[in-house]
């Protein structure tokens, strides 16, 4: 953790940065192991669940919620993949098809400051072969590094046909600990839906791994612990029993700037 990320604040920080540790560092192996298709081709993980109540490597707990690592591996894991990877002199960005298809999209790489203004961008036509790992693009170290501090940059690709987004992916270009995060203001509205509400979220500046919490211990959030990049709403369901009045007074936003 220390290697990684700045020393916990308190407890219940170092039990939220565990969790991100985890998830960063099991993402990192699942996504590198599938890159070198067909030389690797694929990976399992140890463990997906407890059995009773403890700290452990699981990625649900013993209530069945989820943890960090489990909504990043339903990302590593999806059938097609996105996967940024830098080097000393370059920027790649590799795409895993695990398809038995071959799929015509448009892949969206853009290299943003942590307020959302734009320093690069590229948007290219590709071809990816059924059940494959391509490059999709590469870029120059030194056509974004020379412009800005590399703490202050983020990383953002996507891939999409036909206007639907087929994967997405987010990176940065220099450990957790050593980013230059500002505290965020995260403003979100709150609307019921059929199994408990929609929480829609913005920021001004970048958030990175922003957990919301809720009082009901068998809630689910269809995502968590993400990064919120300012102008890109994000709006996550949750499931709960909870009134709107216990869900508003019981909601908690927090984001890894707080918890140093």
């Amino acid at each position: 953790m220390d290697k990684w990320y700045r020393t916990p604040k308190d407890f219940n920080s170092y039990l939220y940065v565990s969790q991100v540790l985890q998830a960063e560092g099991v993402k990192l192996a699942m996504e590198a192991h599938r890159r070198a298709k067909p030389f690797c081709m694929g990976s399992l993980y140890w463990q997906i669940d407890d059995c009773w109540p403890v700290a452990s490597w699981s990625s649900i707990d013993y209530y069945g919620r989820w943890k960090a690592l489990h909504y990043a591996a339903r990302k590593s894991f999806a059938s097609i993949l996105i996967s940024p990877v830098l080097s000393d002199s370059e920027l790649k960005i590799f795409i895993v098809n695990d398809s038995l298809k071959n799929i015509d999209a448009n892949l969206d790489v853009s290299i943003l400051d942590f307020n959302g203004a734009n320093i690069y961008n590229q948007v290219i036509e590709v071809q990816l072969q059924s059940n494959s790992s391509s490059l999709g693009l590469s870029i120059p170290r030194e056509v974004f590094s020379k412009e800005k501090s590399l703490s202050r940059m983020v990383c953002v690709c996507s891939l999409s046909q036909k206007n639907n987004i087929l994967a997405d992916a987010i990176n940065y270009f220099t450990l957790p600990k050593l980013l230059d995060l500002e505290k965020p203001l995260i403003k979100y509205s709150i609307q019921s839906s059929v199994s408990g509400f929609s929480v829609t979220l913005k920021t001004n500046t970048l958030a990175k791994n922003v957990y919301v919490i809720c009082a009901d211990d068998r809630s689910f959030l269809s995502d968590n612990y993400f990064d919120l990049i300012p102008g890109k709403d994000k709006t996550i369901n949750v499931t709960t029993s909870l009134t709107q009045k216990e869900f508003e007074e019981s909601l908690k936003i927090m984001s890894l700037v707080d918890s140093y």
